[in-house]
C-alpha cells in the first residue's frame, strides 16, 4: 500500500498532467474511437449482473435441483457468483467514497479549458476522477478469474492493464487514478477472498461428468 500511494504521488506531481496534455494533442477523433471501444470494457454493469446472475440463478437451481448431484455443482457456480458479487460491491463502495471525497476534477478540464485540481466533497461527474472505476472492475475481474485460472494469469492481466490505460487515451483520468482504482480493485478480491472464500480457487466448476480424470484412472485405460 506503501508503494502505491508513493506511486501515486509521484505520478500526480510529475506525471498527471503532462501525459493528459499529451494525449490532449495526439489523440486523433479515429483513436478515439477505437479507445471508446475498449474502454467500455470496463464498464461494471455487465460483470456485476453476471456476478448476480450466476449467485441467484446458481442458488435457485440448486434448491430445485437437490438432492441430485448437479445440485452441488450449481452450489459451487452460486457460490462463486457471491465471490464476485461480494468483491464488486466492496470495491465499488471504496472507489465511490473516495470519488465523492477528492472530487478531483478529471483530465477533459484540464485539456479543454485549463482547470487541475479537487473540489472536495462533490458528486459531479466531472469532478471524481480519483480513482478510476473502470481500472478497478478490470482488474477486480482478472483477479477473480486468476484465482480460477492460475495458469492463465496473465492472459487476464494484460487485457485488463489495457483496458485501464484507455482511461487515459479517452481523457477520462490521470495515471494516479488508474493506478490507484487498480489497486483497489486487486486487493478487495484478495481480502474477500481471504476473509469469506478461501477455498474458491480449489473447486472444480466443471459441471458432473467433466470432471477431471485422475492419473490413477488414466493408467487404468
Amino acid at each position: 500500500f506503501g508503494i502505491v500511494l508513493v506511486c501515486v504521488f509521484i505520478s500526480m506531481t510529475f506525471f498527471d498532467q503532462p501525459i493528459a496534455l499529451f494525449l490532449g494533442k495526439v489523440m486523433t477523433p479515429f483513436a478515439l474511437d477505437v479507445w471508446d471501444e475498449i474502454t467500455d470494457l470496463g464498464k461494471a454493469d455487465f460483470y456485476a449482473y453476471t456476478a448476480l446472475t450466476l449467485w441467484i440463478g446458481g442458488r435457485a437451481l440448486m434448491l430445485w435441483t437437490a438432492p441430485h448431484p448437479i445440485a452441488t455443482w450449481y452450489q459451487s457456480i452460486a457460490r462463486l457468483g457471491a465471490f464476485s458479487a461480494a468483491a464488486f460491491a466492496f470495491s465499488a463502495l471504496i472507489i465511490h467514497s473516495m470519488k465523492f471525497i477528492f472530487g478531483r476534477i478529471r483530465p477533459k478540464d484540464l485539456i479543454q479549458h485549463g482547470e487541475y485540481g479537487f473540489q472536495y466533497f462533490s458528486a459531479d461527474w466531472s469532478y471524481n476522477s480519483f480513482p478510476s472505476g473502470h481500472s478497478q472492475t478490470v482488474f477486480g475481474v482478472a483477479a477473480i478469474l486468476a484465482y480460477l485460472f492460475p495458469r492463465w494469469w496473465w492472459a487476464f492481466f494484460i487485457p485488463a492493464i489495457l483496458i485501464a490505460g484507455s482511461r487515459m487515451a479517452v481523457h477520462a483520468h490521470y495515471l494516479s487514478d488508474v493506478i490507484m482504482g487498480s489497486y483497489i480493485g486487486l486487493v478487495c478480491v484478495i481480502f474477500v477472498k481471504e476473509k469469506w472464500f478461501k477455498d474458491i480457487e480449489q473447486t472444480d466448476y466443471r459441471p458432473p461428468g467433466f470432471a477431471k480424470t485422475s492419473s490413477a484412472e488414466k493408467s487404468e485405460a
